[in-house]
């Protein structure tokens, strides 16, 4: 168990601290080629920002997975950079991006509440579940296509009776994106 208002992590392979850890602010860095980073947060909201020297969350193409179980909301303030990795987004309660970029092949987000990933992300492929009714799901990508498919044992984009809105950006401006597919509402 870590407790701790903030930490970052520098390593050479990879990292899990998937116990019942209590940290406000993560940031971290594994520089070995597939190796990820995992990081779970059970009592508090969890922020990805700079700790211990380290901005944000980087790998060497290997899987980002973060997660908050019991208590709290995923912020994204800095940089989430999986190179041709994935990345998963597992909240309790929401998942915002209010900085930073989310750079990946894949990503896949699981929340209870709203989704706002709506920065000029560089993510191949998406899939979500918001499981709380009347949420909605947003995501923008800062390209001319994205694919809705698999990513991160998740298929699709799914919300109880919440809206669900895709965007990329064309030069700058948004667009509707006729190479959106199977973004459904259950």
């Amino acid at each position: 168990l870590l407790t701790a208002a903030g930490l970052g992590v520098t390593a050479t392979n990879a990292v899990t601290l998937t116990k019942a850890n209590a940290v406000g602010t993560v940031a971290g860095t594994v520089s070995a080629a597939g190796q990820g980073f995992s990081f779970k947060d059970d009592t508090t909201a969890l922020t990805v920002d700079a700790a211990g020297g380290v901005t944000g969350i980087t790998t060497n193409n290997g899987t980002v997975a973060l997660t908050t179980a019991t208590l709290g909301d995923l912020t994204l303030n800095q940089n989430i950079n999986a190179g041709t990795g994935t990345i998963g987004l597992t909240s309790i309660g929401t998942v915002n991006q209010s900085g930073g970029l989310l750079t990946a092949a894949g990503l896949g987000v699981t929340a209870t509440n709203a989704v706002t990933l709506t920065r000029n992300n560089a993510v191949g492929t998406v899939a979500g579940t918001v499981t709380a009714a009347g949420q909605g799901f947003s995501f923008m990508k800062d390209s001319k296509s994205l694919t809705v498919d698999s990513a991160r044992d998740r298929t699709g984009i799914r919300t109880n009776n919440g809206n669900v809105r895709l965007t990329t950006t064309r030069y700058g401006g948004k667009t509707n994106n006729p190479n959106i597919a199977d973004a459904t509402r259950t």
